[in-house]
């Protein structure tokens, strides 16, 4: 199994090339313009996971994006676990951030499949 940006590059490589497209929405790349966020390797894994289930572009990108919030949020001890007690109040500063009735929903549906296949 490929790991890492690497994996994900090449990933994304096999994507374009299987619909056509020039242009990806989802750029392994920019995965790497985040290495200062907490939680980089956790949060490519998942990525990389999501596309071999056959995820678009689009939606891994919505995921990398709302994923990039949840781990700036998450404190120093989340590896030792993180409940619904820790996800709500991320998801509520995303909504009053945005003012979106659907950030917050965004937050849990995406921050809860991330932190479960975590083992978190």
């Amino acid at each position: 199994m490929r790991k890492g940006i690497e994996g994900l590059a090449a990933l994304a490589q096999e994507v374009a090339g299987s619909s056509g497209r020039s242009r990806l929405l989802f750029r392994p790349s920019r995965c790497a313009l985040f290495p200062e966020v907490p939680f980089a390797d956790e949060r490519n894994r998942y990525l990389h996971h999501c596309a071999t289930l056959g995820a678009r572009p689009e939606v891994l990108r919505v995921k990398r994006n709302e994923l990039l919030w949840i781990a700036r949020h998450l404190g120093p001890e989340a590896a030792a676990g993180v409940g619904m007690a820790e996800l709500l109040p991320i998801a509520q500063a995303r909504q009053n951030l945005q003012g979106a009735a659907t950030a917050a929903r965004r937050v849990i549906d995406i921050g809860r499949p991330w932190l479960k296949f975590l083992g978190w």
